[in-house]
């Protein structure tokens, strides 16, 4: 197994790197696909000896519920860029409704929006079946907001390397 300087195809899918973003690398299976290092060691002929090297991520689902279209506009793209299937909310009240009939690794929610709030949606989640699902608040005024509930709040604006950090923290701890 040699590594070009971007990617490589292997059986179960694509190893790559973002070292020109300083993400580090990732590694894509295609969808319904699963593996474990014994299944990517075998892939790659053998003994891995990247896996100690690269961050092998789980891209997820992810739930982003905000009001600002623009906004919304650029983390979904941001998103799904990066591998994430992204599932979009414009107010709580639509954000609950899409909690509930779907499955997310991680849910986004501006915490400042009129009518059913960012806090309402995670006092939802929070006494849901689905409790431990990790929430990332955003607000533009932090210091106005209820802390209680949320694991991460970033403060806009913000820089999309430190939202993709959060979710990639959030997500190993749930993985762990």
């Amino acid at each position: 197994f040699k590594m070009k300087e971007r990617s490589d195809t292997l059986t179960l899918g694509t190893l790559g790197t973002l070292d020109h973003l300083q993400l580090g690398s990732y590694f894509n299976c295609p969808e319904g696909a699963t593996f474990s290092e014994q299944t990517l060691g075998k892939s790659v002929g053998g003994q891995n000896p990247y896996l100690s090297t690269f961050r092998i991520e789980k891209m997820g689902s992810i739930l982003v519920i905000e009001d600002e279209r623009v906004v919304l506009n650029v983390i979904e793209t941001a998103l799904t860029q990066f591998g994430h299937r992204v599932e979009v909310a414009e107010d709580g009240r639509e954000g609950i409704r899409k909690f509930e009939e779907g499955r997310f690794d991680v849910v986004i929610t501006d915490l400042i929006m009129p009518n059913v709030d960012g806090n309402a949606v995670v006092r939802h989640i929070r006494n849901s079946k689905r409790k431990w699902t990790p929430i990332i608040g955003m607000s533009g005024t932090p210091w106005l907001v209820n802390k209680s509930g949320v694991d991460k709040i970033l403060t806009k604006p913000f820089p999309l390397k430190r939202l993709l950090d959060a979710i990639e923290h959030l997500s190993a701890a749930t993985i762990n």
